[in-house]
Parts: structure tokens; C-alpha cells; sequence
């Protein structure tokens, strides 16, 4: 991103109930303007937050920079639970050892940290290993999404996503092993609920365990790629709903783009149930539906089905 269209969008944020900034990627700690990033976004009021692989906060200077520049909040995203994982994953044989000490630099400084993790077909098969080195890292919380698709310009890329079933049962027998760990854990599920016995949607909600829900359901949140280019949800990134400069350049003209009739029904639609069985579910407001681009890679009775307590549709 450019540093006139960084300030175009701090300008944007001024003028809107935003308090809170999430600094993505890519990675975003090694872009050149990265400190200065966070300083500007600090000056404007803004509670700043990064999502990063921290490797570069093994510099204890980079991380000490860092904070004083004005970041509160730091979210780890792992690739593995150990160095063999990491070196399938980025080719790298120092990457994890790089990021252990990271995160024992960060845990250090006493800024709020979490750790995540993408459940896909890599960490499925080291998940144990994962949740040794999150409990290893003494983090504040641990987020466990699950993989979704990504739809670019050429098409829908499933993406190292299993299947929903098969997504369900892993979640379904790591469950035990994350309670019994004593970590502070949330499982963001992206798949439809009724992939799941009821009982087990009861527990985890009552256990306060499960986290869902998309942004686009209720349209909150903004998401700006490197051109400046607003995006519904970042597995969106080649169909944005509008550009900065263009559309929209201030609060005022941002309200005015929002309250469009193409974009209000984008939301609409994006709210609606998919499914009559949705509608009468009883975790509707939390599931809906799972994530959108499911959708757009399979159909109701793939996606959809009402579960026994046994698992399995009857």
C-alpha cells in the first residue's frame, strides 16, 4: 500500500465510528512504512492491533519499536507446532525457532498477545503439537478458525480446505484435548452448525468456547487491499464493492456510498438465510449458514442436513 493511500483511508477512519485498526497482510511487519503506519493511525485515535507471523519480533528492538509506536495488541498466526511443520510450510528451517522466540519477546513485554491457528489439511495432522506449543507460549487466548475458499478473478479456490464433514469431525475430537489443555481457547466455525450433534453446539456455546458469525451477515467492518479498494471480506480480495478516491473519500461520502440501493442489497442478501432449515434453527444468529463461499462451492444438501446426536445425518 502506498503512503497516499494509507492517509487517504486514515482520513476515511476519522470521520467514522472506528476505534479499533487490524494491521493484515500479507505480513504487514515488513512493510518499509510499517512504524510509521502505526504512529499516523495512533495520532488519529485509533486503538492499533497487527496480525502477524511475528517472525520479525524475534528483534526484541523491532518489537520494543513496535509498541512505542503505539500498537496494543498483537495476534500470532502459526503455521505449525513444530520446526519440521514449518519447514513443509515456508521452506524456512530456522521460521520456527524464529517464532518461539518472538513469542517469548512479546509474552515479555506484557503486551496483550494471542496465538491462531488455520485448521486445514497441514495442521490437522500436528494439531496435538500445536496446542503444546500455544500452551509453551503462555498467550492471553487462542483463536482456531477453520480454512475457507477465496474467490479471485480466474474463479473459486477451495484452497487447503477438507470438506465440511470431515472439518466437523476433526473439531469434534480435538475439542476434549483444547478444554483439557486450560487454555483460553475459541473455535471460529465457518461451516454450517448442523454439521455438528446439537448437544455439541450447546456445549461449546455454554463452555463460551464458540466463536462465529461473518461480517458480511451484518455489514461491520472495513477492509481495505493495498490499491485502496473496500472489500466485503478479505477472501473476497478481486471483487471489491467500491474504491477510495472514487466511491467514497470521506465519513460523509462514505454514508452516502453505503446507503447505495446495490449495496444495501449486497448486505441484504448476504443477511438472508440460504436454506429454509436455517430459518428455523436455533443457532441462526451465530451460524448463518457458515461462510458464503461455501456456497459457492457446494449445495444445501452437501452443506445442510439436521444431525443426530450420534453425528452423521440420519
Amino acid at each position: 500500500m502506498s503512503t497516499d493511500t494509507f492517509l487517504q483511508i486514515v482520513t476515511l477512519l476519522s470521520g467514522l465510528p472506528i476505534g479499533r485498526v487490524m494491521l493484515i497482510g500479507g505480513e504487514p511487519t515488513i512493510h518499509p512504512n510499517f512504524l510509521e503506519a502505526v504512529r499516523t493511525l495512533k495520532k488519529a485515535g485509533m486503538d492499533v492491533a497487527v496480525l502477524s507471523n511475528s517472525i520479525k519480533f524475534e528483534d526484541n528492538n523491532f518489537l520494543k519499536q513496535t509498541i512505542e509506536a503505539g500498537v496494543s495488541g498483537i495476534m500470532t498466526s502459526i503455521k505449525g507446532g513444530n520446526a519440521s511443520d514449518y519447514l513443509q510450510g515456508t521452506g524456512s528451517p530456522s521460521a520456527f525457532t524464529k517464532v518461539m522466540r518472538a513469542i517469548s519477546n512479546i509474552e515479555a513485554s506484557g503486551t496483550p498477545h494471542e496465538v491462531s491457528v488455520t485448521v486445514c489439511e497441514s495442521t490437522m495432522k500436528s494439531f496435538a503439537d500445536i496446542i503444546e506449543t500455544v500452551k509453551t507460549s503462555w498467550a492471553r487466548r487462542f483463536l482456531v478458525d477453520t480454512e475457507r475458499p477465496v474467490l479471485l478473478s480466474g474463479g473459486l479456490k477451495p484452497g487447503n480446505f477438507p470438506d465440511c464433514a470431515k472439518i466437523a469431525a476433526f473439531l469434534m475430537s480435538t475439542y476434549p484435548a483444547l478444554v483439557q489443555s486450560g487454555l483460553n481457547f475459541s473455535i471460529k466455525v465457518s461451516i454450517p452448525f448442523c454439521h455438528f450433534p446439537p448437544s455439541f453446539i450447546r456445549q461449546m456455546r455454554e463452555d463460551n468456547h464458540l466463536a462465529s458469525g461473518c461480517q458480511m451477515i451484518n455489514g461491520s467492518g472495513l477492509i481495505f487491499d493495498p490499491a485502496g479498494k473496500l472489500l466485503a471480506c478479505n477472501h473476497l480480495c478481486e471483487n471489491p464493492l467500491g474504491t477510495l478516491g472514487l466511491d467514497f473519500s470521506d465519513g460523509e461520502g462514505y454514508y452516502a456510498f453505503r446507503n447505495r440501493p446495490d449495496l444495501t442489497g449486497f448486505y441484504k442478501r448476504m443477511g438472508t438465510c440460504p436454506d429454509q432449515r436455517c430459518v428455523e434453527c436455533e443457532h441462526w444468529t451465530l451460524c448463518g449458514g457458515g461462510c458464503k463461499l461455501h456456497w459457492l462451492c457446494a449445495g444445501a444438501n452437501e452443506l445442510l442436513g439436521q444431525y443426530s446426536e450420534k453425528g452423521g445425518k440420519p
